[in-house]
């Protein structure tokens, strides 16, 4: 892949392709748990007080994150502008480092939902990155839309980790409407795909 001068790497990425991983995650992960809903929703149930899960989640989220804040020798482009905030940078880096070792030593039943949810937003950004120059690619707003559902979701779930559990929670009582919500999914990473292969 060619680096085009004042584009972000994400910028850079084609739409096409990248319409199509995500449409391939989206299916695959939608239909895996539509065939297992019940035994998912156990498992979901259990996550977030899943220590090993959490801290492995919140490194990752850490190096997602300090790779757009700082700037690496051999690929400086990785980094997002913040414009007038570029400055504050350095203190940006340190807080989330700080603030992954406190999240990371200190017991936090919610460890893999706060991480998760930064992940969540590192991904939203990645992909309206992706679609930020494609003009030519209407169909994009569907993925621009998961984008923002993924930011959003992520930004309440950080600050309101209980709303995870308590949302699992009503969703074990409602097998029918996880399913439904599964199968809408599904069809959304298909429509996704179908228009990705068309254009």
């Amino acid at each position: 892949m060619q680096h085009h001068e004042g584009y972000h790497l994400f910028e850079a990425l084609p739409l096409t392709p990248v319409a199509l991983v995500l449409a391939s995650a989206i299916i695959i992960k939608h239909i895996i748990l539509l065939i297992y809903a019940k035994p998912s929703l156990a498992i979901l149930s259990a996550s977030h007080r899943h220590e090993l899960a959490g801290k492995i989640l919140l490194a990752i989220a850490t190096v997602l994150w300090l790779l757009l804040l700082a700037p690496l020798s051999f690929c400086n482009w990785i980094e997002i502008d913040l414009f007038e905030f570029n400055g504050a940078k350095p203190f940006l880096r340190l807080a989330f480092i700080f603030a992954a070792i406190v999240l990371a030593l200190k017991p936090e039943h919610y460890l893999t939902v706060r991480a998760g949810s930064f992940i969540a937003v590192f991904a939203g950004l990645l992909l309206l990155k992706v679609c930020f120059l494609e003009t030519w690619a209407e169909w994009r707003v569907l993925i621009v839309l998961y984008a923002y559902a993924m930011i959003l979701a992520g930004l309440i779930l950080a600050s309101y980790p209980y709303l995870y559990r308590n949302a699992i929670s009503w969703l074990s009582q409602r097998v029918m409407i996880y399913r439904a919500l599964l199968a809408i999914g599904a069809v959304y990473g298909v429509v996704i795909g179908l228009l990705a292969i068309l254009s």
